[in-house]
């Protein structure tokens, strides 16, 4: 079948849904994240369309927000994808770790990763942040 999503690791305090190349990142960032007291759920899912919709939906429902990371622009991916479903029936926190609605060079993917805060090191600030925003 097509799309679908996988939990890589289980969290109650916030989702991170990532997709190709930013999958790694986003669980070097959830290790990182739990030594700091932050248990992050990972979704590693495979396709923009059809989006896992009951897994996204259980995310919601079970963790402080959602922060999806994209090597694509942030506008009409998976971020907006997300954050529009969710929009209709459980409004959920959605931040987007991705490209900022810029034309991005070529290169070299560590470098660019680099160049656009798409490293782990962003994941875990983004996470932070929603973490931060979401006990106030």
């Amino acid at each position: 079948s097509i799309g679908g999503s996988l939990t890589l690791r289980q969290g109650d305090d916030l989702t991170i849904v990532a997709i190709g190349g930013m999958v790694a990142a986003a669980l070097q960032a959830a290790d990182i994240l739990a030594e700091k007291g932050i248990e992050s759920r990972v979704i590693n899912t495979y396709a923009v369309k059809p989006l896992d919709q009951q897994a996204l939906l259980q995310a919601a429902d079970e963790t402080h927000g959602m922060l999806v990371a994209e090597d694509h622009n942030m506008y009409g991916g998976l971020s907006e994808a997300i954050a529009s479903f969710l929009a209709g029936v459980k409004p959920t926190r959605v931040l987007p770790v991705a490209l900022q609605d810029v034309f991005a060079e070529s290169g070299r993917t560590t470098d660019l990763y680099q160049k656009y805060h798409m490293m782990a090191s962003d994941i875990v600030d983004v996470g932070e942040r929603l973490m931060l925003e979401s006990r106030m």
